[in-house]
């Protein structure tokens, strides 16, 4: 059975944007934009990323967005600025990026704290 709290599923997350972090240090996305229906990056960067993340959260852009917040108030993700999308239905993500907690949680898990996932 697919673990499907916002904990875990964040988390899973977290180990997608680690190996975009590996390649491409400190830039996860320059503005990433979710709404109810879609995500993408305003920049039209890391769909690989983004494609990643939608389908850990089984193709949920909300569940992608909850993802992101709770990891931003985990001290996982840092971001620049917060903003909505001039329509109002939409919220956008300036300058997301891990942060030193994030990275030291990937690697602690990745180098067998297994429990540390749940």
């Amino acid at each position: 059975m697919k673990e499907n709290n916002i904990s875990t599923v964040s988390k899973q997350m977290l180990f997608a944007m680690h190996q975009k972090e590996l390649s491409q240090p400190a830039k996860l996305f320059y503005a990433l934009k979710i709404d109810s229906k879609k995500v993408s990056d305003l920049k039209n960067e890391n769909k690989d990323l983004i494609d990643d993340m939608l389908r850990i959260a089984d193709g949920n852009s909300l569940r992608v967005l909850q993802s992101v917040n709770y990891l931003l108030e985990s001290g996982y993700l840092t971001v620049g600025s917060v903003s909505a999308a001039p329509s109002g239905d939409s919220t956008i993500f300036h300058g997301l990026r891990m942060s030193a907690k994030g990275i030291d949680f990937v690697e602690d898990v990745t180098n067998g704290d297994k429990e540390k996932i749940k």
